[in-house]
């Protein structure tokens, strides 16, 4: 089943722009017919209600039975009008008044929150500067900036329905040079709808939506799912016991703000948050398993090192020391083979992905912002295009964002973005400082102890004669055995920093910390929503990208063999 299409409308609502309304009307029925051609069989229609072409557009919309209407209102004072009951039952109603306070214009706000969501843009324009902020050209330039396709209908050019590329426009434009090109028609900017290029554009909106969780081959069979219970229960377990042991107790995790009741209660937020938590506990676990497996190989690292050399202790033990090491060995490539075949450290660096972005389009949404703008959407990535269809799925929080719903949703987004970010950095990072530290403390004692055995046997060798005694043979089998294990720790321990970066990723969470407590200073005491959007949208892009340079490199990171 394809998803639900998001259409934002945006137009004239002075009868000298629109020009002749009968025609324009027409216009719109051949825009709407053309996007159902395309393919699209159920979409939403976000729209600002105003007088005027907006009005035309519901008009039309409602008797195609596309899908519903979603109102989009700059002032609580506002509310659509007893003949559009369908409009009323879903609407989003903005604090204009607050926003004025601040400066700021409340039409320009409302058509932000119109683009964030929107696949697709249609726009009754006669392709000139807005008289005032918010108007319509404004609506233009942002769906450009945003990446999202445009189909104008021009009321001076009413008989073909335009299609605005917004790939064709560099990033850094200046919009009085698109409107130039724009007048001129200028291709690739500008060109003649068609169903082709529409359904081009809306791809990735028509096809199913794609699985929430970077999902594992599940074991085929009895012993196969035998062994995999075996090694949940196991090996996969190695490194739970390493922190514990080394790192030791952990501590508790840092709060986090539960959502506030009214924000539970939206049924977009519910599709998100299932969708993030399925995320997450399928990255949890492939996190776990990765970095099990690298300290397990680790540990075989040491136990071969140790059975290899016990016949110089035990001399009649040689047959059994072999065949110990083939099992080692086996049992070591075996793991490695089997998180190489099937790409877990990949797999886990996908999930994480996804999860991340998940939660920044969970926080992002409770303020009415996508994540798509501070981002980018590349289509051909399947974390990103995961989240754009939960996302389209969840489509815009509804009902009056009064002071108190904006202080509420506000404080449990900046929780989210920030303050549990840098909870959970504080904690990670010193965790991972303190795994670093013990390890190579560990390595450097066991490198003590083996010199300290060493001189001890030299002295002992030395002066055994002069004392009439003879040092028994598995004196110096030992000595040898501690000569082979002691540089198996020093590999291990480089191989373990390799794989896992604890001191590098201790860094990283300090640097992570400070940047996101700058963006929480930025909040004045008592922020507008567009304030809150303001430093929501510097954190997504922030951790955004923090999350994209982490994805890449898992998918080149080293994994043990212990051999």
């Amino acid at each position: 089943m394809s998803q639900e299409v998001r259409v934002a409308f945006a137009g004239h609502n002075r009868p000298e722009d629109l020009r002749d309304q009968t025609t324009i009307e027409a216009a719109l029925r051949r825009t709407v017919d053309l996007i159902c051609a395309a393919g699209v069989e159920r979409a939403v229609l976000t729209t600002g209600l105003a007088e005027g072409a907006d009005s035309l557009a519901v008009k039309v919309w409602s008797e195609r039975g596309l899908g519903p209407v979603h109102a989009v209102l700059p002032f609580l004072t506002e509310e659509p009008g007893a003949e559009q009951p369908d409009v009323a039952a879903r609407r989003t109603v903005l604090d204009g008044a607050a926003i004025e306070a601040k400066g700021r214009s409340p039409h320009l706000v409302q058509t932000r929150w119109l683009i964030e969501d929107a696949d697709l843009l249609i726009v009754v324009w006669n392709g000139e500067v807005a008289r005032g902020a918010g108007g319509t050209s404004d609506a233009v330039r942002l769906a450009l900036k945003s990446k999202v396709p445009a189909l104008w209908v021009d009321p001076a050019k009413p008989a073909m329905v335009r299609l605005i590329a917004p790939e064709a426009v560099d990033e850094d434009f200046s919009f009085l040079e698109v409107l130039e090109l724009l007048q001129r028609d200028e291709a690739p900017l500008v060109r003649e709808a068609s169903v082709e290029r529409v359904k081009a554009y809306l791809r990735p909106s028509l096809e199913p939506s794609p699985s929430t969780v970077i999902a594992r081959p599940a074991p085929a069979g009895r012993v196969a799912q035998a062994i995999d219970r075996l090694l949940e229960a196991t090996v996969w377990r190695s490194f739970f016991l390493y922190r514990r042991v080394i790192g030791g107790r952990p501590e508790p995790a840092p709060p986090s703000m539960p959502p506030p009741p009214s924000l539970a209660a939206q049924a977009g937020f519910q599709i998100l948050t299932e969708a993030y938590e399925a995320a997450d506990e399928t990255a949890t676990r492939l996190a776990a398993v990765h970095r099990s497996q690298q300290v397990f190989q680790a540990s075989v690292m040491l136990l071969a090192a140790a059975v290899g050399s016990s016949p110089t202790v035990w001399p009649g033990f040689k047959i059994y020391a072999v065949l110990g090491e083939l099992g080692l060995g086996l049992a070591a490539f075996g793991v490695w083979f089997s998180g190489v075949r099937s790409g877990r450290s990949r797999r886990w660096g996908e999930a994480r992905h996804v999860a991340e972005l998940l939660r920044l389009e969970r926080a992002a949404w409770a303020l009415g912002i996508s994540t798509r703008s501070e981002q980018g959407f590349d289509p051909e990535d399947p974390a990103i295009r995961v989240a754009r269809a939960c996302r389209r799925q969840a489509g815009s929080p509804g009902g009056r964002f009064d002071a108190r719903r904006t202080a509420d949703w506000g404080a449990w987004a900046m929780d989210q973005l920030l303050t549990s970010q840098i909870a959970y950095h504080e904690m990670h990072g010193r965790l991972n400082e303190r795994l670093s530290h013990r390890t190579h403390a560990f390595e450097g004692t066991i490198f003590w102890v083996f010199i300290a055995i060493l001189a001890s046997f030299a002295t002992s060798f030395a002066l055994a004669p002069r004392l009439g005694l003879e040092l028994p043979h598995w004196v110096g089998g030992a000595v040898i055995m501690a000569g082979a294990i002691t540089p198996a720790f020093g590999a291990a321990s480089l191989a373990l920093e390799a794989s896992l970066s604890f001191a590098r990723l201790a860094r990283h969470s300090e640097v992570i910390t400070l940047k996101l407590q700058a963006l929480r200073d930025r909040l004045p005491a008592e922020p507008t929503l567009e304030e809150f959007q303001r430093v929501c949208r510097a954190a997504v892009r922030f951790e955004a990208t923090q999350e994209h340079e982490w994805r890449d490199e898992t998918t080149h990171r080293h994994v043990i063999r212990a051999g």
